[in-house]
């Protein structure tokens, strides 16, 4: 009866061995898909690095800041702009923004959008969406080389 059970517990470990590489193999890590650089619609090139970080354009206007993702959501931060702290650069930018098109919110609300910069993640991990909002229609970014 012992030789039994031990048999019996050796299969059932060996059955979840298997279920367990199975669904390891349908699992991905999408922050892979992340890390690498973009082209936006303007043509401007942002790379997202695996230790979080990423860059956008070039001096004196390269933006600095960091990156998280949750689900497909990729949350933007914006830190320095040219080695500056960037919340001169977002304030003013929101004060414009707000002036153009009332509609898009104060320019405190559009500060607070600004700060942390929603992107959707495709499926396929080739394209970032940024939701309609503060500056209009939603950006598109393309990946153009992985990491």
């Amino acid at each position: 009866m012992n030789h039994r059970l031990t048999h019996v517990a050796s299969a059932a470990v060996s059955s979840l061995a298997v279920l367990m590489v199975l669904m390891s193999a349908g699992c991905k890590n999408k922050a892979n898909d992340v890390v690498g650089t973009w082209k936006d619609q303007q043509g401007s090139l942002v790379t997202f690095s695996a230790d979080k970080s990423f860059k956008q354009g070039t001096a004196p206007r390269e933006a600095v800041g960091t990156w998280s993702l949750e689900k497909d959501v990729v949350t933007v931060r914006v830190e320095t702009v040219g080695g500056q702290s960037a919340d001169p650069f977002l304030k003013q930018a929101s004060e414009m923004l707000s002036k153009r098109n009332p509609k898009q919110g104060t320019p405190d609300e559009i500060f607070k959008k600004m700060k942390a910069i929603q992107l959707t993640l495709s499926e396929d991990g080739k394209t970032l969406t940024q939701a309609e909002g503060f500056a209009g229609p939603g950006g598109v970014m393309n990946k153009v080389e992985s990491k």
